[in-house]
């Protein structure tokens, strides 16, 4: 086994792990949002997002990838990543509930798992790749 497969599955495991604190942290959010404030599914499941977008950098930037250096570039990376992610996980969500006639929490939950895959090879190729590389 070559020796960068062990650093890829502590990363993964360690992003898995933050992603599970995230995900509790967006969901968390968007039932506040949603059965407390009343907001639209689409538009709670946006705010949500960004807090728990803002708590995934700062956990992913120390403890998954340990990144050094200024935090500009890469937060800019990581936002587009997960604005990317965000478009994957909102149409999943909108087509669950309003095409295939499921709950907006069933859909949910398939959008966060779609998304997975796609954030942790992204984040870690393009947002929190060292300079010069």
């Amino acid at each position: 086994m070559s020796v960068i497969w062990p650093l890829i599955i502590r990363q993964f495991w360690r992003f898995c792990l933050i992603g599970v604190g995230n995900t509790v942290i967006d969901a968390g959010w968007y039932l506040w949002f949603t059965r407390q404030w009343h907001w639209h599914y689409a538009l709670a499941n946006v705010g949500a997002f960004l807090v728990a977008n803002s708590c995934s950098f700062w956990l992913n930037r120390t403890w998954t990838f340990a990144a050094a250096g200024p935090a500009r570039v890469p937060y800019q990376r990581f936002l587009m990543v997960s604005l990317i992610a965000l478009v994957v996980v909102e149409t999943t969500l909108v087509v669950g509930v309003q095409w295939l006639d499921k709950s907006d929490l069933v859909s949910k939950g398939v959008a966060i798992g779609v998304s997975i895959g796609f954030s942790f090879l992204a984040h870690r190729q393009w947002s929190f790749r060292p300079a010069g590389q």
